[in-house]
């Protein structure tokens, strides 16, 4: 299953130092700005120059509050430290989102365990009994819809240390239900579907020949699909049970027991045991998703690690703003603004900010989200197709929620400078 053996190292560390790369990053610039400030602010000789952004002309035009137009001109009239800023905010809402991709991924694989490889619920081996008995017993269960008989086998590769996996399960006529992203499922003799870990190994694609050995019994197969295998690090070859010798796949091994559908497996499992007196071996199928929920809490932390970063940034850089715009504030309190208009001009100058760079984000993250898990999973070997990005509705409220938080954290000091005394020297 999908663990901590399925992971490729190169990646991991790939992810860790650009994850690094982009703290420093945060941090850094904000540090870097603050440095830079001198510790009195020099009066300016002109006001800065620059024409009027559009946003601030629709402003303008739809008749807009004073405050609502002075705050949106202000956004964009330093365009280094306002790109700074939506940078610094664009940049961990992308890891966020990308979070969240990974936490959709997961519930997928939870709903919808038949897409990595998990039709079948409970596997029911022989045990004491003999196996046709065992297939009796469990097709006649009134919550099975179809039993596919299996064998696993190891078989060795030309020019290869390693051996194979080689899962024999259903027949040429009844398939099992693979999930196949690439070609199709196999539907005779001879024809084979390989994940993406084997393809990697043996340097083949679908539509090759492949020549394995099977207990000296040799094994030659057309590869006609791809699955996404979380097993054995994708090197598994899935065939139909009567794509073996005899000797190897008579009797089965097993019995992959498909329910109907809003089953209870525990159920159908202890039925399974109490008509056979505890004869039959019934093994519920694990998935990947549960053995993966340490990337829960992980994902949990990296939010909360980011979304302290951004707003550490926000804040960082309103207070340096404010600081360069003292002599600014002080001009609109004289002109004969109010305290709260002056605080919504700040914070209306802020907000286009925060949601350029909020908005930018989720848009950049949801849209690679797909790509760099799907990379991750060809690079692991269980093979891409396994990406999901966050549903809409989840996204719209991260969007929401950091926008807010952001509007809040600039509050404060926007409050502050709409309380302090206008200097003696700007009357």
């Amino acid at each position: 299953m999908l663990g901590p053996t399925s992971v490729a190292p190169m990646p991991v560390l790939a992810i860790v130092a650009g994850t690094a790369l982009v703290v420093l990053a945060a941090v850094g610039l904000p540090a870097w700005r603050g440095g830079r400030t001198p510790p009195i602010p020099a009066a300016p000789a002109s006001p800065p120059r620059g024409h009027l952004s559009r946003l601030a002309r629709m402003a303008l035009l739809v008749r807009l509050p004073p405050a609502l137009v002075l705050g949106t001109r202000d956004a964009f009239t330093r365009r280094v430290p306002a790109f700074l800023t939506a940078f610094g905010l664009a940049v961990p809402m992308m890891m966020i989102t990308i979070g969240l991709g990974v936490w959709a991924t997961l519930d997928n694989f939870l709903s919808h365990p038949e897409q990595v490889g998990q039709h079948a619920g409970l596997y029911v081996r022989p045990g004491k009994l003999e196996a046709s008995e065992a297939r009796r017993i469990a097709g006649r269960d009134r919550d099975v819809a179809a039993v596919y008989p299996g064998t696993d086998v190891n078989a060795l590769a030309p020019g290869e240390a390693r051996s194979v996996r080689v899962r024999a399960i259903g027949s040429s006529t009844q398939p099992y239900p693979f999930p196949v992203v690439e070609g199709r499922s196999y539907a005779r003799q001879g024809e084979a579907v390989a994940g993406q870990g084997l393809l990697d190994l043996l340097g083949i694609k679908i539509g090759d020949r492949v020549r394995l050995t099977v207990g000296g019994s040799p094994l030659i197969v057309r590869i006609v699909g791809r699955t996404v295998e979380p097993d054995q690090d994708g090197v598994v070859l899935s065939v139909g049970l009567d794509s073996l010798a005899a000797k190897d796949s008579v009797p089965p091994e097993y019995y992959a027991l498909a329910l109907k559908p809003g089953t209870d497996r525990a159920e159908v499992r202890g039925r399974l045991l109490a008509e056979s007196a505890e004869g039959l071996d019934v093994q519920a199928v694990v998935n990947p998703a549960d053995r993966l929920s340490i990337i829960r809490v992980v994902i949990v932390a990296l939010i909360a690690v980011l979304a302290l970063i951004g707003l550490a940034n926000l804040l960082t850089a309103s207070a340096l703003g404010l600081r360069d715009h003292a002599l600014d504030l002080a001009v609109l309190k004289a002109m004969g603004l109010t305290p709260r208009q002056v605080m919504a001009t700040l914070v209306t100058g802020t907000g286009l900010l925060v949601v350029l760079g909020v908005g930018a984000g989720a848009a950049v993250g949801a849209s690679v989200v797909t790509w760099l898990i799907d990379l991750q999973g060809h690079t692991s070997g269980v093979g891409a197709g396994i990406g999901r990005p966050p549903s809409p509705l989840t996204l719209a409220v991260a969007v929401l929620i950091a926008v807010g938080t952001a509007l809040a954290v600039a509050l404060i000091p926007a409050r502050r400078a709409a309380r302090a005394q206008v200097p003696v020297t700007a009357r």
